[in-house]
């Protein structure tokens, strides 16, 4: 059996009733023995909607934790940079345009912080629009060409997927032509080439 879907919750809770109800169909399985998997799919949604987590104290308690663990991952992903940090090479409306990935496809880097930002020091986001799932990228300068990214999804921006280190390239012409990201320790490394 294969069901396919195309969001992160909805689609797939109707595809996971669907496949349910075919196999207790298949095997006979009683009625009155079934799960009521409506009742825990939708239970299950509201507990892990980003509505529940403004809600839930626990929650509210993790992102704390989260957010402390964000302060952690500059050191983490960047244990040896400099105490004292030196700005980016070029002011930082020459980072923003219109970058290309052949698999990542376009990403959108402007100057500020999306609204509202995971967090106070952002300098410059990212969207991916043509994306299936709408992504975000805040970038948190560390030191010269050198930022720490945070990629969530546009449709839950308290859940942060990864977190990576990212890289600006100059080219000799003195302008940004690429940065390269890396998501996580080991990680490959993708580079979107500035094409505006």
């Amino acid at each position: 059996m294969v069901i396919f879907a195309n969001t992160a919750t909805t689609s797939n809770f109707i595809g996971l009733l669907l496949k349910q109800k075919l196999i207790d169909d298949k095997i006979s399985f009683p009625l009155d023995k079934r799960e009521d998997w409506r009742t825990r799919y939708t239970r299950y949604n509201l507990q892990h909607s980003w509505y529940a987590l403004l809600m839930d104290d626990r929650i509210r308690e993790g992102w704390t934790q989260f957010k402390a663990g964000a302060d952690r991952a500059g050191e983490a992903l960047f244990p040896d940079r400099p105490k004292e940090t030196t700005r980016p090479v070029l002011p930082l409306e020459k980072y923003a345009g219109d970058y290309l990935h052949p698999a990542f496809r376009e990403l959108k880097i402007t100057v500020g912080a999306p609204s509202p930002a995971l967090r106070q020091s952002i300098e410059l986001w990212a969207t991916r629009p043509t994306a299936t799932w709408g992504s975000i990228i805040e970038f948190e300068h560390i030191t010269g060409e050198y930022w720490l990214a945070f990629s969530y999804l546009s449709s839950s921006p308290t859940m942060v997927q990864d977190t990576g280190r990212a890289e600006f390239k100059i080219g000799p012409n003195g302008n940004v032509t690429s940065f390269d990201v890396e998501w996580g320790p080991g990680s490959s490394k993708f580079t979107f080439e500035k094409v505006a």
